[in-house]
């Protein structure tokens, strides 16, 4: 068997392993477990803080065929700006720096509108991470 067009082979496997664990919500359950047992271990700290940050998109990113899949949104949270397309990354976190939310949204997108999102999303966990560490809130 030919050593790259193997290498190829599991490369694409594990790309449509993880687009799919995207698209059937998979990644979402691992995060919020992983957040509600550090919650019951007490290793959570419930100050919060967010920040956002531009990450520059790989030059062949904007290359990418127009169709979407279904399920993902048309621009895939790419953004265009002067120096080629990018992608905001929207975070909350607690006191000891573990991540409680988190929003991605194209690079010339607004602070304030994934503000909203991200704190949302940090409500939610907190009232299911309370629900799993009994009274403690």
């Amino acid at each position: 068997m030919d050593g790259p067009a193997r290498a190829l082979r599991v490369l694409e496997g594990a790309h449509n392993r993880l687009r799919t664990w995207a698209a059937d919500g998979t990644w979402e359950k691992v995060f919020t477990s992983l957040r509600a047992q550090a919650d019951i271990e007490g290793d959570l700290d419930w100050v919060v803080a967010v920040d956002s940050m531009i990450v520059r998109a790989h030059q062949h990113a904007a290359g990418a065929s127009k169709g979407a899949p279904a399920g993902e949104p048309a621009d895939h949270a790419l953004g265009r700006s002067p120096g080629g397309p990018t992608t905001k990354i929207h975070l909350a976190a607690e006191g000891h720096c573990s991540p409680l939310a988190f929003a991605i949204a194209p690079g010339q997108a607004g602070d304030a509108p994934a503000f909203e999102q991200v704190m949302a999303q940090r409500s939610l966990c907190e009232v299911s991470c309370s629900a799993s560490r009994g009274s403690r809130v």
